[in-house]
């Protein structure tokens, strides 16, 4: 028996050797694939398990790159971060400015109708002292 896998789906597929160089269907995709002969399978396997050929240096340089911007961008991060955590304290301290502002002024509003009423009691009570001094 061998092993292989379907080029589409890699799905592991395995075959007895009456199957070998024949055509079956991936039971996963249903892609037609042609089952390798025996020394095909065993180049297949020894393809699969052989280590990752070494980065070029071109890509080597492109991941130095690549790691270097990655470092900007997380110390941009942080650096926004930072400044939205500064933006946000200044926000709740204007918040609660803002907030004893309003008190204030509803205690002004407060003390100025207390004030109009007793402005308009006291002139009422002149006009009437004055009305009764000049029926006198």
């Amino acid at each position: 028996m061998i092993f292989f896998h379907c080029h589409k789906c890699d799905t592991r597929l395995s075959a007895t050797p009456e199957l070998f160089g024949t055509s079956i269907g991936c039971p996963a995709c249903a892609t037609w694939l042609k089952v390798p002969q025996l020394e095909d399978a065993s180049k297949i396997v020894q393809a699969k398990s052989s280590p990752p050929a070494a980065p070029s240096d071109d890509l080597k340089a492109r991941i130095l790159t690549l790691t270097e911007e990655v470092k900007r961008l997380q110390a941009n991060l942080l650096e926004v971060q930072g400044l939205k955590e500064g933006l946000e304290l200044k926000l709740n301290d204007q918040s609660i400015e803002l907030e004893s502002l309003e008190t204030s002024r509803r205690d002004l509003k407060s003390k100025y109708e207390k004030l109009k009423q007793t402005s308009q009691e006291t002139i009422f009570s002149l006009e009437e002292k004055l009305s009764q001094q000049s029926k006198n």
